[in-house]
């Protein structure tokens, strides 16, 4: 199965200029190859989630070290950021001028009284901007919190 081509012959001894293509060959190795990136693809993915999942519910630890390892939860919502740590009340950041200001002076706190491996889950409700998601999400890596994950606003709970 050769995917080269062959010049067409012309009549006087003169070389041509036109090339014929075998296009079946050259489709086939794209669909390959297509394939073979769609495949692994999906596969990297689920092998990230897995890993995840599997640290977490592996690890057997004492109750006091549960309750520090538990994630940061930034919710984005209409009315503000609501920021959840541990079984604390969580605490509202009110929507306005100055929000990511405020957010940031809260998110310092946190990262002050957090452990350096702090795992953070952002979530956004429907109708939040996503630029609103990223910049919340870069201030929190300026801040230090660098364990970043997105995550479903119901894991946030009340």
């Amino acid at each position: 199965m050769a995917g080269g081509g062959t010049p067409t012959p012309t009549k006087g001894g003169k070389r041509s200029v036109d090339f014929v293509v075998n296009l079946v060959p050259t489709i086939d190795l794209l669909s390959v190859l297509i394939s073979f990136l769609l495949i692994t693809a999906v596969w990297t993915q689920l092998a990230r989630i897995n890993i995840d999942n599997v640290l977490n519910k592996s690890t057997v630890r004492p109750k006091q070290q549960q309750q520090e390892n538990k994630p940061l939860l930034i919710l984005l919502d209409d009315a503000g950021i609501r920021i959840k740590f541990g079984g604390e009340k969580p605490q509202r950041v009110e929507m306005g001028d100055g929000l990511l200001t405020r957010f940031r002076a809260v998110a310092v706190t946190y990262k002050n009284r957090a452990s350096a491996e702090q795992k953070v889950v952002v979530s956004a409700e429907d109708g939040v901007h996503y630029s609103l998601l990223i910049e919340v999400m870069d201030i929190c890596l300026d801040v230090g919190l660098s364990s970043l994950s997105v995550g479903d606003p119901t894991s946030f709970g009340s």
